[in-house]
């Protein structure tokens, strides 16, 4: 049965314009990571039973494109490139919001002006030629959600600190959490997988209150660990960072040292917590 909420035949597993023929536009999120202080996400697309527009996709006349939006200031369309199938998308952590959540929009788009016309369309729209501009959609797919484990932003070459979940049933060593400082890339926390859901719970409730009452403990354990045997980690790229910017492989010498640098890296914390819970209490 024709559906004509669409000007022009449009590949949509719920509301398009080739159900006669039972096409489907598929895609799905197949690889996903952190890494050089960047997201990375990479998708893609299946075309089933509709031979028309799986020719279009592969000749390059279409091309498939994902609109990605984290609110509530990050949007932007990434394309396919080698592979017809597939789009790489690569987002610098800094250009997001906090909070690491995505809504991805896949579509099919039109490269150029086109005149374009579907036998495999429902009736009546296969019967008819459609005079189509670049960048029109002729498939969509449902919008999928997406979210990052919590990545704390704490300085400009990547998330310092990261929360990880300990397997079903393992509880953490040392008190309520197990802090692992010899990842190359960032400050790893272990927590009960209880707890992890607990600070997840938190991060929506109040933020500013969780990465304050996670980093002061956590910095302060790490750069303790940098002043008594610096050399441990001078190939660690989130410890190289820190001394880049604020040299604390040759500045940590005493207790004291610790608590000032753990308070200048993170900016007066407490500080700068209570200002904001009275402003967001008034």
């Amino acid at each position: 049965m024709a559906i004509f909420n669409n000007p022009y035949p449009i590949l949509n597993n719920s509301s398009g314009n080739f159900k006669d023929v039972e096409a489907e536009f598929n895609c799905i999120i197949s690889n996903v990571e952190f890494s050089e202080s960047k997201y990375k996400i990479e998708l893609r697309a299946e075309i089933i039973n509709e031979p028309i527009l799986e020719e279009m996709l592969n000749n390059g006349k279409i091309v498939f494109a994902v609109s990605l939006d984290s609110k509530p200031f990050y949007r932007k369309v990434f394309r396919s490139n080698n592979n017809p199938n597939t789009v790489k998308i690569e987002i610098d952590y800094r250009e997001i919001s906090s909070e690491f959540a995505f809504e991805l929009s896949p579509r099919l788009l039109t490269e150029t002006d086109m005149i374009y016309k579907n036998e495999n369309a429902d009736f009546p729209m296969c019967d008819y030629e459609f005079n189509l501009s670049a960048r029109q959609k002729l498939a969509e797919h449902d919008k999928i959600e997406f979210v990052f484990d919590r990545a704390y932003k704490l300085f400009d070459s990547g998330p310092l600190i990261t929360i990880s979940r300990l397997p079903n049933a393992q509880t953490p060593q040392n008190g309520t959490m197990d802090i692992k400082l010899d990842d190359p890339f960032n400050i790893i926390v272990f927590v009960s997988d209880k707890n992890y859901d607990l600070i997840k719970e938190m991060n929506r409730v109040n933020q500013k209150s969780l990465s304050t009452s996670l980093s002061i403990p956590v910095l302060y354990h790490a750069l303790s660990a940098i002043k008594d045997e610096p050399d441990n980690f001078r190939e660690l790229e989130w410890a190289e960072a820190l001394n880049q910017t604020y040299g604390v492989f040759e500045n940590l010498e005493s207790v004291d040292d610790v608590l000032k640098m753990t308070d200048i890296i993170l900016e007066s914390p407490l500080i700068d917590l209570y200002r904001y819970t009275i402003k967001t209490s008034d």
